[in-house]
């Protein structure tokens, strides 16, 4: 039976425009998580979970910690 840690380790060998699963990036000293999208979109994002904020993968490439993150809109209840 294949363990979830050997499903992740598989995935993390395929070049990040072949993964299918989130994997965390680090430099210097700021992780985000990097959602995959089919068919390595254009607007893949990547998320700082510490202060919920999100960058394009494509500026978190080229600039690392100094991209533009933008802050996630918390959901606000409604009522019907």
């Amino acid at each position: 039976m294949t363990t979830v840690d050997e499903i992740l380790a598989d995935d993390r060998r395929n070049p990040a425009a072949e993964r299918s699963l989130p994997w965390e990036e680090t430099r210097q000293g700021v992780t985000v998580i990097v959602e995959p999208k089919p068919h390595w979109a254009a607007d893949m994002k990547a998320y700082r979970l510490l202060d919920r904020t999100y960058c394009y993968y494509a500026d978190w490439i080229a600039y690392g910690p100094a991209a533009r993150f933008l802050s996630i809109p918390k959901r606000v209840a409604t009522t019907s």
